[in-house]
């Protein structure tokens, strides 16, 4: 999974360890837990995910958009 982003600031690119276990975390919430699609409000301390903290997690708002 990659952003689609055309940005040099990515947490992608600058902190990979970070975003690849909010990746796995997000999968676990959605896939295994059954969870609608979630926003996840998260800081950290340093580059590594022993330095990710979840703050909340909440169900994500989706608008229907209009076809085309």
């Amino acid at each position: 999974m990659a952003e689609r982003r055309d940005s040099s600031l990515s947490l992608e690119m600058r902190f990979p360890e970070i975003y690849a276990e909010l990746v796995k975390i997000a999968e676990f919430l959605v896939y295994e837990k059954r969870f609608n699609h979630q926003e996840i409000e998260f800081t950290f301390e340093n580059d590594t995910k022993r330095g990710l903290y979840i703050l909340q997690t909440r169900d994500m708002v989706q608008r229907e958009t209009q076809k085309v």
